[in-house]
Order: structure tokens, then sequence, then C-alpha cells
């Protein structure tokens, strides 16, 4: 490995293999620069959180200190809206009608924002809670607290509607709580936590509203996440479980490498989107076990120095293809991450319709069936 000269560009040689890298130059999978500044994420304080709306067109932050900032995604570089936080720990979510929303940690009460503002919309009651979301048709809120058990409660009345039973003890002794220590599924149904995670991995239990009864999955559970009607479930070894929300294995895919913090999916695709520990996100097709390719984040900045991928939020946006990553006192950086936006890429950069030789020299992998460029 050496530079050429003076100048940025890096040569490196792997057996008979020569490559010129330009470490100046955007990757082309890349479709913004920077100006979308991200909240900074002080050490011991929460992870860097983004919710998008449901047209893809806004993203919501929350910075480690309680910042909240609103972003145009196709709006003018640093054109972001500060919004003042009703309390000083909350989750970023959106209404149904693309209002942005906050929910709190401690109690799960419901704010929706307004101007620089919020409005309460569903007064907070009990405990801290360790993940929360709306179902789609914003008509119930469901949580799972630092004890585990998951809470619905309808917003029209604040009943309670359903209300599974927790631990005696909090599911970690850290605070804040680990990111993947529990998830919720898209539609509001199924809500899952892990207990023990400290040492390692622990027990994964899920609790399903509609049949109103719980399950253990077995083996030690690391991270829990949802991609639409399934389940991922990470291990201590590395491997990645695709299951169905009651628990039933599909396939295990062995990823290979440590991940820093469970996934993210991209509505309406197989595709999922990994931060692993050095930095780069790993693009996997859950249907078919593939890793498609990786995304190398941009640099750490910020006062996370020893471990900014733990902090970066990462989520998917279906309408447009793509995943958005947000890494503290960075930017937010949308992604081509989709076979059709990698094609609608390479089809700009090439000018006419793509050989499938040239896609596996380039990917890896096999091509998707029509490599013609519709313009």
């Amino acid at each position: 490995m050496a530079f050429i000269g003076s100048s940025d560009r890096l040569v490196t040689a792997k057996g008979s293999a020569l490559s010129l890298w330009d470490s100046t130059q955007r990757p082309r999978l890349r479709l913004n620069a920077d100006g979308l500044k991200v909240p900074d994420t002080p050490m011991s304080s929460n992870p860097t959180q983004m919710a998008v709306s449901p047209d893809g067109r806004r993203v919501l932050l929350v910075g480690g200190n309680g910042d909240v900032v609103l972003y145009d995604l196709n709006g003018s570089p640093g054109a972001g809206k500060a919004i003042t936080s009703p309390e000083k720990d909350v989750f970023p979510a959106w209404l149904p009608d693309g209002t942005p929303a906050l929910i709190g940690k401690v109690g799960c009460g419901l704010y929706a924002v307004r101007g620089t503002g919020t409005q309460s919309l569903l007064e907070g009651q009990g405990v801290a809670n360790v993940v929360a979301r709306l179902t789609p048709d914003g008509r119930n809120l469901i949580c799972v607290s630092e004890y585990g058990g998951m809470t619905v409660r309808r917003l029209s009345d604040a009943m309670y509607v359903y209300d599974s039973p927790g631990l005696d003890k909090p599911l970690t002794e850290f605070s804040p709580a680990p990111v993947g220590l529990a998830a919720i599924s898209e539609d509001g149904r199924y809500a899952a936590w892990i207990a023990g995670q400290d040492h390692g991995g622990g027990q994964l239990t899920v609790a399903d509203s509609k049949e109103r009864r719980t399950i253990t999955v077995p083996g030690v559970s690391k991270t829990v996440d949802f991609a639409g009607d399934r389940m991922l479930v990470s291990h201590p070894d590395s491997s990645l479980d695709v299951r169905e929300p009651s628990g039933t294995l599909i396939r295990t895919i062995h990823i290979g490498f440590a991940m820093a913090r469970p996934s993210s999916w991209i509505p309406g695709t197989p595709f999922i989107g990994q931060i692993r520990d050095d930095g780069t996100v790993v693009v996997i097709d859950i249907d078919s076990g593939t890793i498609l390719g990786t995304l190398q984040l941009p640099g750490p900045s910020g006062t996370w120095a020893t471990a900014p991928w733990e902090a970066t939020a990462i989520a998917g946006v279906g309408s447009t293809g793509e995943l958005l990553t947000a890494s503290p006192a960075g930017s937010v950086v949308r992604w081509a991450a989709t076979e059709r936006s990698w094609l609608e890429l390479a089809c700009r950069f090439a000018g006419r319709d793509l050989q499938p030789e040239e896609w596996r020299e380039v990917t890896g992998f096999n091509p998707p069936g029509d490599l013609s460029c519709h313009r």
C-alpha cells in the first residue's frame, strides 16, 4: 500500500490485483452532501435516534442530550428546525397524517410537534421504557418498559387494551439501555425483549397482543428487531436468525462480523442494513441470506470517540429504496441500498443498458433479471 506522491490517491496491491483509491471522492452510492447536521451524542448518553416520515421526505432526529431537530430531506442544507422537547428523554415518531411526534421515555406520553413546540396528546403513566411506537393507523401507542412486558394504550380514551407482565427486575443494569434490547413490530401486534443481555446475551420473550399470549424463544439472544412480517435475532456468535414473530425459525444467516447495533429494514423489500463495528453498513437480503454489498460510513466526529457506530442511527425508506444513517455530530446520509436504486445509478453513469457480466464484476453477485435502463 502506498500513496502516489503528495496526492490523496492510494494504491493497494493484493496478489495479482492492483487497486487505485481516491480518498477525497464521495462514494457514488451516497445520494447527498453534508448539510443535515446530527446533534451530538456524548459518552454514556442515549444513542442517536431517527424516525422517517411516512412519505420518506422528512426526518426527525433526537441526540444524546435530548436535542430534537426536524429536517426536510429535499430542502436546503442546514435548514433544520430545532424543536423544544417537553421531556429530556424522548423517542421520535410520526403520526399517520405526517405530523412529527415525540414519545416520552418515562411514562410513554405522546406529544405532537406544533411549530417549534409540542402539544400533549396522551399523558404518560408508569415506569421508564426502552422502546415505543404508534400503530400505523395512529389509534394505539405500544411501549415496552425497562422491566419488559408490553402495554397497548388507546389514544382516544387513554385506556389500556393490552398489558402483558414484565419481570421483577430491569432487563439491563446499564443506563442508557443498550440498543436492540427490545423491539415492536411495524403493525404493533408483537413486542419482543431480551433479559440478561448484559452478560453477552439473554432470554428472548415475544408478546402477541392479538392472541394475548407470550412465548420464549430458545437460545441466547443479543439483539432483536422486526422487518415486516419477520423477526431478526442476532446472537453472540455473529449469526442472525430470521424468524416468524411467533418464534418459528425460517433461516440462520452467518454474518461473520460483530454488529454494532440492530439492523434496519427497507419497507417493501427483503433488504436490511446492518451496521458493523468497523463503521460499514452491510446490505443483506434476508429472503436468500445473501450479503449484497457494503457502504462505508463517514468518519466519526463529536464526543462519542470510542464507539461511534453504536451511537449511529439507521433507518430504511421504502418509497425510495434508501437507507439513512445519522452519526453523532455528523450528517444525515442517504444511501442507495436496493438493486433498483443501484441500477438507476449505474444507468446514469453508463448512459446505456448494462450487461450481466458488468453487474457481476462490480457487485460480486448475480444481476436482477432486467438490466435495461428505462429512460
